[in-house]
C-alpha cells in the first residue's frame, strides 16, 4: 500500500491494460499513478485507466493523466469510471480533451 491509502492495481487481459487506481489521487500519491502510467507508455496495447476507484482527485494528482497521452504513442489511454467530485475536476482541468472519457 502506498501514501495515504493510494494504491494502483494494474489488469493485462486481452491485448487491454487496466489501471484502477483507488483512494486518494494528489500530490502525494501522483508518483505511483505515473510510475504505473510510465511503464506502459511504449507498449503497443490499449490503455484503460478506471477512475471509479477513486474518492478524491485534486490538479496536481492529475499531472501523470495530462502528461499521459502526449507521450503515449500509437494505442491511446481510455479514462473509464470517474464520478463526482472526480469527473468534475477531470471536466474543470481540461483532462478530458485529448483523452477519451467514457462516464
Amino acid at each position: 500500500m502506498e501514501p495515504n491509502g493510494f494504491d494502483v492495481e494494474v489488469e493485462h487481459l486481452d491485448g487491454t491494460v487496466t489501471l484502477r487506481p483507488s483512494g486518494e489521487l494528489d500530490l502525494a500519491t501522483a508518483p505511483v499513478l505515473e510510475r504505473a502510467l510510465d511503464g506502459l507508455i511504449h507498449g503497443d496495447h490499449a490503455v484503460v485507466l478506471d477512475l471509479s476507484g477513486l474518492t478524491f482527485a485534486d490538479c496536481a494528482g492529475l499531472e501523470p493523466i495530462r502528461w499521459a497521452p502526449r507521450r503515449r504513442a500509437p494505442g491511446g489511454i481510455r479514462i473509464v469510471g470517474a464520478r463526482g467530485a472526480v469527473a468534475r475536476v477531470l471536466v474543470l482541468t481540461d483532462v478530458q480533451e485529448p483523452l477519451q472519457v467514457d462516464g
